[in-house]
């Protein structure tokens, strides 16, 4: 049972893959421009279209309406850089090779994003299609590799620390401000691309990824007191951080609806697909804690996830079958008539947009934050395995979707199964990494002074130790 589990990570709703890069049979719609959108640290649960009660999502909502929204999206790891090379390759971090989390110096193949593996980018470029990219996360920088692929790849907190600002420039970096002005830049910088596309461009894929509402929460004025408020029925220690988390949102939501509106009134509207989705989610001591990257539990890992395709499914749609980061590269792929590659264990996601109900139940896995934790999620089950002190928690999420009682001492016997096919993951994720690449060429990298201010500034105070 545990090896035709681990098997269905791979399995495709639908026609199979082919080649890479490969037209799909005709009748399949044509290549579509697609616009992805990454907004980091965004809880599913703070989503208005995703059963949010505060005003933080009006555009996203506007646009799910249009679409399609996946309930039960699972983030592959509960930190940037591990989750985003899923989201680009089809794959789990112990195959994408992502596995460790140095901050200083990265440790070579375990830190970054290999040229020998194959990102989405790479396989649209090959198809003809015009590919950019831009990013507020120094975590998706080029340093790590993510840009691979795409023919412009622009890191706005670069953009932004290389304006001069004469006598308040120091200051200005001292204060951080950059960090409140990447939301602008990103969405600046994305209409500047899609302005200067000329008339007969081939289809695009552009990829943008907003920074906000990643910590410190610091929304704009005019968001600043719009959610304090608010009820909000969390911790108490939480309560007025969460609120400025909510205007964080809210700031990335009205950006968007300028990509949104310059889209529409470029005449693009009925020819671009929008992806929007999140790396990860955050804790607001729903477990003791807050942040992310340390835990495994739903409010770091479960994101949102909506795709809308002009003339694929129903408006409004809603899928409640669990599916994973991981199937966001297949997705984009199938949407645009290209055959995903056979290695990508992900699944396009298409079938779901059209068939909503459709019963196609798999397992996912969720790995590598900042702790050696990972999570096997098989519906209603959940087991949290720490990797190195061999500990398990295992939660019912039918009757406890809050993950608040540990059954592992009462399901023995359900700890055990789900261990078997969690170890089993990792043998086939290992043995897939060297048949894909991962690791090759890679080498340890050096950080740029820059580069580790960036990182002190997203919280990573102890980069030094790391």
């Amino acid at each position: 049972m545990a090896a035709a589990l681990v098997l269905a990570l791979g399995a495709s709703c639908g026609d199979s893959p082919g080649a890479d890069g490969e037209r799909a049979p005709s009748g399949t719609p044509p290549p579509l421009n697609l616009v992805v959108i990454t907004i980091d640290t965004l809880r599913a649960d703070h989503v208005g279209a995703f059963g949010h009660p505060h005003p933080t999502t009006p555009r996203i909502d506007a646009l799910a309406a249009r679409g399609a929204v996946f309930t039960q999206a699972i983030a592959t790891s509960s930190w940037t850089r591990a989750s985003m090379a899923s989201v680009m390759t089809g794959l789990y971090p112990t195959a994408t090779g992502l596995t460790c989390h140095n901050f200083r110096v990265p440790q070579g193949d375990c830190d970054v994003l290999s040229p020998g593996l194959t990102t989405f980018a790479e396989l649209f470029a090959e198809a003809g299609y015009d590919t950019a990219g831009i990013v507020a996360n120094i975590n998706v920088d080029p340093v790590f590799g993510f840009d691979q692929g795409f023919a412009e790849y622009v890191f706005a907190p670069n953009q932004l620390l290389g304006e001069a600002r004469g006598d308040d420039d120091a200051a200005w970096r001292q204060r951080n401000d950059w960090l409140r002005a990447t939301t602008d830049k990103v969405t600046a910088s994305a209409i500047d691309w899609l302005d200067g596309r000329a008339a007969d461009a081939p289809p695009f894929l552009l990829y943008l990824h907003y920074l906000d509402p990643h910590d410190p929460y610091e929304p704009s004025a005019p968001q600043r007191d719009a959610f304090t408020a608010r009820t909000y029925a969390v911790d108490a220690r939480s309560r007025d951080e969460i609120a400025l988390y909510d205007g964080e949102i809210r700031d990335v939501d009205t950006a968007l609806g300028r990509v949104f509106d310059r889209l529409e009134q470029a005449g693009l509207t009925d020819t671009t697909g929008i992806v929007i989705l999140s790396d990860h989610g955050e804790e607001f001591h729903e477990h003791g804690a807050t942040r992310h990257g340390f835990t495994m539990y739903d409010e770091q890992l479960r994101v949102p996830l909506v795709v809308t395709l002009p003339g694929v499914g129903r408006p409004g749609t809603r899928v409640d079958a669990q599916v994973s980061l991981i199937d966001v590269a297949p997705t984009l792929l199938d949407a645009a008539g290209l055959k995903p590659p056979k290695w990508m264990l992900g699944r396009s996601l298409l079938p779901f947009v059209r068939r909503p109900d459709l019963e196609a139940p798999r397992p996912v896995l969720a790995e590598r934050g900042y702790n050696p934790l990972a999570a096997w999620r098989r519906p209603p089950w959940k087991l949290i395995h720490d990797t190195e002190s061999g500990t398990n928690l295992l939660f019912d999420l039918d009757a406890d979707p809050g993950e608040l009682l540990d059954l592992s001492a009462q399901q023995p016997g359900v700890v055990a199964e789900l261990l078997g096919e969690l170890r089993l993951a990792f043998e086939t994720n290992a043995a897939l990494a060297s048949r894909v690449g991962a690791g090759d060429g890679t080498g340890v990298i050096e950080l740029s002074p820059e580069q580790l201010e960036q990182l002190r500034a997203l919280g990573y105070v102890d980069v030094d130790e790391r």
